[in-house]
């Protein structure tokens, strides 16, 4: 199963970075899933050569409507599963309805990511 996840910038195109938590939820899929693979990308053209099973995209509110513009992309390229993370989704979880994100992970969601993984391998 491959994996792919993304931050969303702004269009003022500051790095956000890619949040620590990507790093960690790499390690723990990677180690605790047999078979599963994680890219973390900054560009999301090579994110969609990469040909993921699943998305997840980390969002900030001033990148919120980067992402759903990402996820949009996604779905039209790739149409797999997109999951949304971040400050955002945690505080404001009924605009995962503005997106086309399948689930929003709300609050430290490090071992929410990896169950929801287990249930789709």
């Amino acid at each position: 199963m491959k994996i792919a996840l993304i931050q969303a910038r702004g269009n003022d195109r500051r790095d956000y970075g890619s949040p620590p938590a990507f790093r960690c939820m790499k390690q723990m899929a990677e180690t605790e899933i047999p078979g599963t693979e994680v890219e973390i990308f900054s560009d999301y053209r090579l994110l969609i050569q990469y040909q993921p099973d699943i998305i997840g995209i980390g969002a900030v509110t001033p990148v919120f409507d980067s992402a759903k513009f990402l996820a949009h992309i996604f779905k039209k390229e790739l149409n797999v599963p997109i999951l949304l993370g971040g400050y955002h989704i945690t505080f404001l979880p009924f605009e995962i309805k503005s997106g086309p994100f399948d689930i929003g992970i709300l609050g430290e969601g490090e071992q929410t990511f990896l169950d929801l993984l287990r249930l789709y391998h």
